[in-house]
């Protein structure tokens, strides 16, 4: 079976800022584009807006659809899907394979803060599954 290279988050995933812990995941990764899912999770009722979702790699800034704000009422656990559309496909092969996500996230009354996570694009597990090689 063959494998894709898909989008790795590098850096801390994690985020935790007031009232708000998340952590992001990659949940998609093809070649017209990739899908960060984030999990909000509130200690108490709290207000999260997502300001701006960029994904930058070199000098290509992709901005993220960015949804209505979730709410978060008490404990609440809440999944935020951001896609990332852009030609996945010619970075890759224009050998641009390394950037960061920036989300910016304005946490009550607050200034907006800025959550950067490095990530890189490349085969996971090698170019081919070996794992599902038959041999007769």
């Amino acid at each position: 079976m063959r494998a894709y290279p898909r989008w790795t988050l590098d850096g801390d995933t994690h985020f935790a800022h007031g009232c708000l812990d998340a952590d992001a995941f990659v949940r998609v990764s093809g070649k017209t584009g990739v899908g960060v899912t984030l999990a909000l999770r509130s200690h108490a009722t709290c207000a999260v807006r997502i300001t701006r979702a960029e994904l930058i790699v070199d000098q290509l800034r992709v901005p993220a659809e960015v949804p209505p704000p979730p709410a978060l009422p008490g404990r609440t656990l809440a999944y935020v899907w951001l896609p990332f559309a852009f030609d996945n496909n010619a970075a890759w092969n224009d050998d641009h394979r390394a950037g960061r996500f920036e989300l910016e996230l304005a946490i009550g009354d607050e200034a907006p803060v800025t959550w950067t996570i490095p990530a890189h694009h490349a085969f996971v597990a090698g170019r081919w599954d070996e794992s599902t090689t038959r041999t007769y």
